[in-house]
């Protein structure tokens, strides 16, 4: 999760599985910069520093071509909720 220029959110990999099975991902970010990530139900990954430039006019959804760890199929669903800060228990539960 890159969530600004300088500050990224990444797991170790091996969270993800390959050869295009569905891959479930949560991730939140704060007002003020506190991020998490949770990867099929897996360890949620924490930092501060992030920052959604207000200028911002999409997201990519992708790996920007990194690595070995590319999306690779379909977006099933994809929801951004103002405000909402969930917990590495909800996390956990939204990706197993």
């Amino acid at each position: 999760m890159n969530f600004a220029a300088n500050v990224n959110l990444t797991t170790t990999g091996a969270e993800w599985k390959p050869n295009g099975q569905l891959n479930k991902v949560a991730a939140c970010l704060d007002s003020v910069g506190n991020m998490a990530l949770c990867v099929n139900g897996g360890t949620v990954y924490t930092r501060t520093g992030g920052s959604l430039s207000p200028s911002a006019t999409h997201f990519v959804l992708s790996n920007n071509g990194a690595a070995t760890l590319p999306l690779n199929g379909w977006t099933e669903k994809f929801s951004i909720s103002p405000n909402l800060w969930l917990s590495n228990s909800d996390l956990v539960a939204l990706t197993k």
